[in-house]
């Protein structure tokens, strides 16, 4: 019995022993893992006075714009609101314009309204689009018959337009150039020969311009202070050239694709699914266009009927 309670005994004393040994003891150093960062507190107080930016022209004042808005006092921001607006993308459709053309259309339009951004100040596409207002605009004349016919329906509906005349058809039909000009449409500059000007060095530009603008004033007894580049079609280099002649770029917002239209009512289509305001309009009025001229008192009753005004660009 002895020997069973000495056995136990020395049983329990080991087991004493070796729970002691393995214990672990406390760790009393600091340990290197940091505690989890908080989110820092933001606290955000505007300024007491902010004042307004003068304009926004660059791209640079296009990014900071909403920002600008979120802080900035509404009757301040509505003061040069008005002097940056959105760019719109460029539309318009035509069965015949499809495939391999109809890409590249897509590209010069998707670089057109990059071109634009960078040059606010001279490169317009659309114009205010928080006004209900219009704008016609005729490409490719004058000429005695097609160009004709668009002046006096315009006059018969009292609209304001813009034609974009070509320097060789003014030379050739000047009192189609001063009926327009009497009429009280705006006049700008579509370069002397139709010419691209991505083709010309600075030296042709400016001999395509001031050739155009010189037939101009001598038939009107003014110059033009507005252009639109033949197909559209300048890069950065050639609206610097551009500049330098004090004049102003107009594209277009909405191409109605007249020249590719084999049915006037397409041309009035394009007007119906896609005018937004402030909408630059491209049309042509020359000698190879007959369906403009066609399809034109439809196109401005049914801009009326939506409520647009129509007037020329300034």
């Amino acid at each position: 019995m002895q020997k069973r309670i000495y056995i136990l005994i020395v049983v329990l004393l080991a087991f004493l022993l070796a729970t002691f040994v393995v214990m672990p003891t406390e760790n009393t150093e600091e340990t290197n893992t940091p505690a989890a960062e908080q989110p820092p507190t933001i606290i955000f107080q505007p300024p007491d006075e902010i004042e307004p930016h003068e304009e926004y022209n660059n791209d640079e004042d296009a990014d900071d714009i909403n920002e600008v808005e979120l802080y900035m006092d509404r009757d301040i921001y509505e003061e040069y609101e008005d002097t940056y607006f959105e760019i719109y993308s460029i539309f318009g459709t035509a069965d015949s314009v499809a495939g391999d053309m109809w890409e590249r259309m897509e590209r010069w339009r998707y670089d057109a309204v990059l071109l634009s951004q960078r040059h606010r100040d001279t490169v317009i596409i659309n114009m205010n689009p928080n006004e209900n207002v219009v704008y016609l605009t005729f490409d490719d004349g004058p000429d005695p018959v097609n160009t004709v016919s668009v002046i006096n329906t315009l006059i018969e509906h009292d609209v304001s337009a813009t034609f974009f005349f070509l320097g060789e058809n003014i030379r050739h039909h000047p009192e189609v150039v001063l009926m327009a000009y009497e009429a009280g449409f705006t006049i700008g500059l579509h370069g002397y020969t139709h010419t691209s000007f991505r083709s010309l060095s600075e030296d042709e530009i400016i001999a395509e311009l001031e050739r155009t603008n010189d037939l101009l004033e001598s038939i009107t007894g003014s110059r033009a202070t507005t252009m639109r580049p033949p197909y559209g079609a300048i890069g950065d280099d050639e609206v610097d050239v551009i500049r330098s002649q004090d004049l102003l770029i107009y594209l277009w917002s909405l191409d109605t694709l007249d020249w590719a239209q084999r049915d006037a009512n397409e041309i009035l289509r394009n007007i119906q699914e896609y005018t937004r305001p402030g909408e630059i309009i491209l049309m042509h009025a020359f000698s190879g266009q007959r369906l403009v001229p066609e399809i034109l008192p439809e196109i401005i009753e049914f801009l009326r009927d939506e409520g647009f005004e129509m007037r020329a660009l300034p």
